[in-house]
Parts: structure tokens; sequence; C-alpha cells
């Protein structure tokens, strides 16, 4: 990230940078996100993981809250160079939190010396496949992704082109989904001990895809405009937020230590392949139906994951089981 902001110092950037920038920013970041999520249950036991993954989530969207408002207006007010400067320095102060942690995991299984990287591969995806709540919550991440990575790539062109919103108002409105994010992940815990691990994760899954509904109605003046994006932003992030919570702490509670990297890496890497497809199709889309069809597209077919999930078994997940099981 702050190769780019130096090479436009030096009056060096191009294109080509910026894909491989992006290209090794994305690499990272699925290490990094299989990485922590699998390194949770090592700090803590797994019947407070609902109550860590929590604290983690309002963390993050206390600085999505920052990050979306500081962001777009850093754009409209210096420059997207700025932004990026800014955005690179956070990584390196992310880093340093992270080697200050100095609780042991433990010792990895060791591998056999003829097991190879996609044997390793497979294994994670025939664990996914066979256990009946790891299939369901890769079938809801299919289809979430799918739709998100729609919305991903139309919602800038249709706020400020469709709608006329400036960028830093825009980015204003994204960020109060940050503070719905935070009191999401609040009241995530007092959700799942009424409701149950199950449904608090369906619940929020379903109020997100109706949520997204929102976003396509939005039309005239800017004020008017603004309601049914803020609506979205209200009603669906902190939804998401309860959703997440729990199938993560679900995925990290019946998935034994040593397959839980493989089974995160394995439904990771699901969710940002069906977004690269999501964010192909939304381009095509745009172009054929226009960005306010293809936006209810989007929305139905997150819907339809809701309804994946709600058929499914994790629907009656009551609690975490004592002992991890990988098990249909």
């Amino acid at each position: 990230m702050g190769s780019i902001p130096l090479a436009f110092f030096f009056d060096l950037l191009h294109m080509e940078q910026l894909y491989l920038v992006a290209f090794l920013s994305g690499t990272l970041t699925i290490f990094f996100d299989v990485a922590y999520l699998s390194y949770l249950p090592s700090l803590v036991h797994r019947h407070n993981l609902i109550e860590a993954n929590s604290k983690l989530s309002a963390t993050a969207s206390a600085a999505e809250v920052c990050a979306f408002s500081l962001g777009g207006w850093l754009v409209q007010l210096s420059s997207a160079i700025t932004a990026t400067f800014i955005d690179a320095l956070s990584f390196l102060f992310s880093a340093l939190f992270v080697g200050w942690i100095r609780t042991p995991e433990p010792t990895p299984v060791p591998r056999a010396e003829d097991q190879r990287m996609r044997q390793d591969i497979a294994e994670g995806l025939r664990v996914v496949w066979r256990n009946l709540l790891l299939r369901a919550i890769a079938g809801a991440t299919f289809a979430l992704e799918l739709g998100q990575g729609i919305i991903g790539a139309l919602i800038l062109l249709y706020g400020i082109r469709e709608l006329g919103f400036k960028p830093g108002v825009l980015s204003t409105i994204f960020a109060v989904g940050g503070i719905s994010s935070i009191l999401g992940a609040l009241i995530a815990e007092r959700i799942t001990r009424r409701l149950g691990v199950g449904r608090a994760a369906v619940y929020g899954f379903l109020l997100y895809g109706l949520a997204a509904l929102f976003i396509p109605l939005a039309r005239g003046p800017l004020i008017l405009a603004a309601i049914p994006l803020l609506a979205q932003q209200l009603l669906g992030d902190g939804a998401y937020t309860v959703y997440d919570i729990n199938q993560n702490s679900l995925r990290q509670a019946i998935t034994p230590d040593w397959l839980l990297g493989r089974v995160n890496a394995s439904i990771r890497i699901l969710g940002l392949g069906t977004m690269l497809v999501g964010s192909l199709l939304g381009g095509l889309l745009a172009e054929t139906i226009g960005l306010r069809l293809s936006l209810v597209v989007a929305a139905l077919i997150i819907l339809m994951g809701a309804l994946w999930l709600v058929l499914s078994p994790v629907r009656q997940v009551r609690k975490f089981p004592e002992h991890t099981d990988v098990l249909p």
C-alpha cells in the first residue's frame, strides 16, 4: 500500500502497479483472516467465543465508522493519495499490535512427508462438504458474497452518478453502518442467549437480506434518497454483525484445532471467489438491465442464501457442543 504514494511522489505510478498491489493486498488479507479466525480459540474457551467475537467485531465496527467517513472526506478535501498513505500507516500499527500477542497456540499436527498443499485443500473442502452445519454456512456464504460482490461493484456508481451524492456525503452514510455494527456486536451475546446460536445467525442473515432491498428504493431529492440508504445501513449492518459473530463462533466451536485453518481457508476462498464472480456479474447486469434492477437482483440472491440457512440444521443449534465434532 505504501508503494502507491511513493510511486506517485516520483511520478512513476502506473496501472500495472495498482494491479500488483491489489493482488498482494488481497492475498495477504486471506492469510490474516484465516489465521486470526483459527487462532482465536487458542486465546479463549469455547463457551466464550461469542463474547470474544463480539468484542472483536465491535472494535472493527468502531474503526469502520471512522474509516468510511474519514476516507471519503480525505478524498474529497485532499486526494486519494493522501488517503492511501494513511491507510498504509494503519496496517503498520495493526502489525505491531498483533506482534505483542504472546499467548502460545497448540503445536500444529505434523504433516506427512508426502502430503502436499493440494491434499490439505482437498481435506478442508471435504470436511466442509460432509458436515451439515459447515455446508449450510458455506452455501449461505456463496449467496451472500455473490450478492455483496454485485452491490460492491455498483453502489458507488449508483450513489454518485444516479443519485447525485458527493463522495464525502456518501461515505458518511456508509459510516452509519459502522455505528449499527457496533450496536449489533454489543447486543449479539444477549440475542444469542435468547434465541440460540443458530436462530440468531439465521435471523441476522435474513434481516440483512431484507435490508438490502432498501438500496434500490432510493430516488428523488438527496434528502429523500438518503433515507432508504440510511435505513439499509442501520438495519442491515447490525443484523449482519449478529449473523457473522454467531456463524464464526459456531464454525470455531465444532471444528478441531488441527482442521480449523483448512476449514476457514476453504470457506474464505469460496467467499472471495464468489465475490469476484459477483463483481463481474454486477458489471454485466448494470450494462444489461441498469444499476437499480441489478441491485434488486443482488438483494434477492442474498435472500436465497437466507432461505438456505432457514431450511438447514443451523437453525436448530441452541448452544455449542461440549467437544469439537466434524462428523455429519
